[in-house]
This record gives structure tokens, C-alpha cells and sequence, in this order.
């Protein structure tokens, strides 16, 4: 009946299943995830070496 263009009807029920787990996702999936604290972290540690690395040349 469809010949050789069934693949192309197969890509409506594959799209309306895939984007309905896509929508499904929440606003913030990964809030499980601490990187929050991670981000904050890795901050402290950048501003801290950036502040001893000024220290060491400041003295020089």
C-alpha cells in the first residue's frame, strides 16, 4: 500500500513519542545534581589562587 515511502509515515508516530518525554521533562531535570555548590567552589578556588598569585608578584 505505501510502497517505499513507509519509512517516511513511521517518522509521525517516532516524533509525537519522542516529544512526549521531552515535554515530560521537568524545568530543572537535574536538580539532584549539587552544582550550585560546585560552581561555587570552583570559584572560591579561581578567586583564592588568582588572590596568592597577586601576593607573590606584588612581593617580587
Amino acid at each position: 500500500m505505501l510502497g517505499e515511502s513507509w519509512n517516511h509515515w513511521a517518522v509521525i508516530p517516532a516524533e509525537l513519542f519522542i516529544s512526549f518525554f521531552l515535554f515530560g521533562i521537568e524545568e530543572e531535570p537535574f536538580s539532584v545534581l549539587p552544582l550550585e555548590a560546585f560552581c561555587n567552589g570552583a570559584i572560591a578556588a579561581t578567586s583564592q589562587e588568582l588572590r596568592s598569585r597577586s601576593g607573590d608578584t606584588a612581593s617580587e
